[in-house]
């Protein structure tokens, strides 16, 4: 096995060499079947924050570093989301954070898309070393071995770190969040009209329930923010399913004296979005800004 596994190595490398490809684009270690996911557990990688924002593509676009560390006056904030997440991923990366470190705040920004993905399969105690920093980036390359996923992922890690005008880039502010340009931004006229109304997944509220239920037990203050839809698609929606959806998220929120903030009640104008639902910078701003002075109010 570790002769295989060195003889993989030495293709890889050589593979690497023949693309162009150098050092700096070595994929993140095949933790999980995500790469969005690996990349950032790799820029997580020893860091420490009192305040983390963990979801999907929701608060790792729609999130505005800025607004969250003028708003708390700390710059001890780092953004865990990425691609996907659904509340059971969150649940497992707030709990395996908080066994390494001790956030006093969790932000998710979230919309019903969460609630329909399918959950992520990774490690818990594999995912809480690496992160402590436990291992050498020599382990880190043989973890869930894979030459596939090297062959795969040394070409595309190079791809989604080459701009921040595309849907699939990685490029991440200080803190861990990505913005978007939206005088540069390459819009699919697909993609920006497609929005799936399909059932939501009754587990996926019971995790968020244990969310909230593990940030009460553990003195965690959760705030929980509702992103809207863009106002071309949210006019002509019909919204009987996505009011029954936020109640329910609310309910559960309130429960345990947490704090929901539902942004759909006001319209959102198309041109602060990249499709639907992800912002382009501005809109970011906006909305993280909108969401904090609702609470502070």
């Amino acid at each position: 096995m570790l002769y295989s596994a060195i003889l993989a190595f030495i293709i890889i490398m050589l593979y690497k060499y023949k693309t162009g490809v150098t050092l700096k684009d070595m994929p993140a270690p095949n933790l999980t079947p995500s790469y969005s996911f690996n990349d950032k557990m790799r820029f997580a990688r020893k860091k420490k924050a009192d305040i983390i924002a963990v979801g999907s593509s929701m608060s790792l676009d729609n999130l505005s570093s800025d607004i969250i560390i003028n708003n708390f006056k700390t710059d001890s904030y780092l953004n865990l989301s990425s691609w996907g997440l659904t509340p059971k991923d969150i649940f497992s990366v707030i709990k395996i954070y908080s066994s390494i470190h001790k956030p006093t705040t969790v932000i998710i920004a979230s919309n019903f898309l969460d609630f329909q993905s399918t959950d992520k399969e990774f490690n818990h105690k594999q995912l809480a070393d690496y992160l402590k920093g436990s291992t050498s980036r020599f382990e880190d390359f043989f973890v869930n071995f894979s030459v596939n996923y090297y062959f795969t992922y040394f070409v595309y890690h190079k791809v989604t770190t080459s701009g921040n005008n595309f849907y699939e880039s990685l490029i991440y502010d200080k803190y861990g969040g990505i913005t978007f340009d939206p005088s540069k931004f390459k819009i699919d006229k697909e993609i920006w009209n497609k929005i799936d109304t399909s059932n939501l997944r009754d587990a996926s509220y019971y995790y968020l329930d244990s969310i909230s239920s593990f940030c009460s037990r553990n003195r965690v203050k959760l705030l929980f923010f509702q992103t809207p839809i863009r106002e071309g698609i949210y006019k002509n929606l019909n919204k009987d399913w996505l009011l029954k959806h936020i109640d329910r998220v609310k309910a559960i929120i309130l429960k345990d004296r947490h704090t929901f903030i539902d942004a759909n009640d006001r319209f959102w104008p198309d041109s602060l979005y990249i499709d639907p639902v992800h912002f382009n910078v501005n809109g970011a701003r906006q909305f993280t800004k909108y969401c904090f002075d609702k609470i502070n109010k």
